[in-house]
């Protein structure tokens, strides 16, 4: 017998508030329920229900599937950059409150304790991953590895050549690193690419 709450992964301390989530999936047993503790106390400071309900819209969250692009629905270790909470690709208030539009951060689309090492589940620095037929492209659009790390200016990793991320058989792997420019929407109006350029030009 398994619990339909349990607690996933890891603790997130963020602004003296422990952010922990609990359940399975948003589409089961009512959703998951994102909490925040004072972790001197243990008093709930922080709860949000995350279920199959757009937040935006009260509609199905299924609504919001585009092409093969799906919204966030499976609980995953929680990260911030001291302002948003991440959870995968989906981006949090410090309250708690459910955000459309995402900002650059480091994640994993499986979930970072995945450990299948299929090839087309990687680690990500950007906002959005293209489905699993389609997740090549972040890949080679974005930034991608098997593994990252970032600090304030670079995103570190080892990972795939950019160009052996679609129907290769060739799996070459490099150690490398690239400055931690927006990866998003908003990298095109920032600093416009070249037809065939990618984030990993002149990688170190």
């Amino acid at each position: 017998m398994e619990s339909v709450w349990p607690v996933h992964g890891s603790v997130l301390v963020e602004e003296n508030v422990a952010y922990l989530v609990a359940g399975r999936s948003y589409f089961l047993d009512g959703g998951i329920r994102l909490y925040g503790l004072d972790p001197e106390t243990g008093n709930v400071v922080v709860e949000n229900v995350l279920d199959d309900r757009d937040p935006m819209t009260g509609n199905s969250l299924q609504t919001r599937i585009k092409g093969l692009s799906m919204p966030v629905a499976l609980p995953d270790i929680m990260s911030s950059n001291g302002e948003k909470l991440f959870m995968r690709s989906q981006m949090f208030d410090l309250k708690g409150k459910r955000e459309e539009k995402g900002a650059d951060h480091l994640f994993a689309p499986f979930g970072f304790l995945d450990q299948t090492g299929f090839h087309r589940t990687y680690w990500i620095y950007g906002n959005s991953y293209n489905g699993t037929i389609g997740g090549y492209r972040s890949g080679r659009s974005g930034i991608g590895g098997r593994i990252l790390v970032r600090d304030s200016d670079r995103v570190y990793g080892f990972g795939r050549k950019p160009q052996y991320f679609r129907w290769a058989s060739a799996y070459e792997y490099q150690l490398f690193a690239v400055d931690a420019k927006p990866v998003g929407p908003a990298a095109t109006k920032a600093t416009p690419k070249k037809k065939g350029s990618s984030p990993f030009s002149g990688v170190n």
